[in-house]
């Protein structure tokens, strides 16, 4: 089944607020790296994109529609066999060698930091030494406050906020990996369930192959991942989750930490009401999966942040080739 979005424009002298969506007066700025064309994990979907003349670009051409020189992100390269950016190239972008953004690390560097000190939300690599990468974002009820995302769930029509990290679409994550939110969640109601990452959009577009959700109940939150992975030889694919709960005080900052190496497991750890600052005194296992695969199977989303959370990121980091687990478990 093939799903879509409906392209709508504003009138003249008018652009598009993305976080009260609807037309205020401005003028409008295309951004073409951004736009984002309807997807199926069905095995009959065609591919809509094709190989650019650089390398570490692409072109998607969808329903008459060209976009062209869409990058790849720091350290790969377009496959068409598998329309996405999954060869490790140390090229791209610009012929500046940016593989060690994915060149697996005994020290577990950061490969992508984002940094909510500013607005627009930037993206940084400690493996690069770069503060800012040439990422694109699209925030739905996102404010920046102290250093901290702030996500509110829109009043009136009660869409969710979110955070859309556009450079993950189709973006082979290097395992081993670990994935790291810090976020709060204010005034949580009792069964109420979010979710906190997938690769997804609002509404719905892609079949979710990575999505972290959780769920409150009488000061309990439980944390479930999933994942679908792909064994590098045979091509099959294996889905897997795993959960843990934790007892949390309401005011407390809770860390959700992936960790991928073939199998699926993580950690949480209660932040306190300090977040990162606060010393950790309260943390739970989540247990290992079975083996499920050697990477983690891409679909052409990106990546979505905070999706429903009224509250607060205090940080979000993906450490790609991360080769020693213990660098980042509390």
């Amino acid at each position: 089944m093939a799903s879509g979005f409906v392209k709508q424009s504003c009138q003249s002298g008018y652009k598009f607020d993305q976080l009260k969506g609807v037309c205020v007066p401005g003028s409008c700025i295309d951004q073409p790296n951004c736009i984002r064309f309807g997807t199926t994990d069905d095995p009959l979907y065609k591919c809509s994109d094709v190989p650019n003349s650089n390398p570490c670009k692409y072109d998607t051409v969808s329903n008459g529609v060209v976009v062209r020189d869409r990058p790849c992100p720091h350290g790969t390269a377009f496959n068409a066999t598998l329309c996405q950016c999954s060869i490790f190239a140390s090229y791209c972008p610009n012929g500046v060698n940016y593989l060690d953004n994915k060149t697996p690390d005994v020290s577990c560097r950061a490969s992508v930091t984002l940094d909510f000190n500013t607005y627009p939300i930037v993206a940084s690599s400690e493996k690069l030494g770069l503060a800012k990468l040439d990422y694109y974002f699209q925030t739905v009820g996102v404010s920046v406050l102290g250093g901290r995302g702030i996500f509110s769930t829109d009043p009136v029509t009660q869409n969710p906020s979110y955070l859309y990290n556009y450079f993950l679409n189709a973006n082979q994550l290097r395992s081993p990996f670990a994935l790291s939110v810090v976020f709060r969640w204010t005034k949580p109601l009792n069964g109420q369930t979010i979710t906190l990452l997938t690769n997804d959009f609002f509404p719905r577009v892609c079949v979710p192959t990575f999505e972290v959700t959780v769920s409150y109940n009488n000061g309990v939150y439980t944390v479930n991942l999933y994942t679908v992975a792909v064994d590098e030889l045979t091509k099959n694919r294996l889905a897997g989750s795993t959960q843990a709960s934790i007892a949390l005080a309401v005011d407390n900052f809770l860390e959700t930490l992936v960790l991928f190496d073939g199998a699926l497991s993580g950690q949480l750890i209660d932040r306190g009401p300090s977040g990162l600052s606060t010393a950790v005194t309260n943390k739970v296992l989540i247990p290992a999966t079975q083996r499920l695969g050697d990477f983690v199977a891409t679909n052409k989303c990106g990546l979505m942040l905070g999706k429903g959370l009224n509250g607060a990121i205090e940080k979000f980091q993906i450490r790609e080739g991360c080769l020693d687990f213990s660098k980042v478990r509390a």
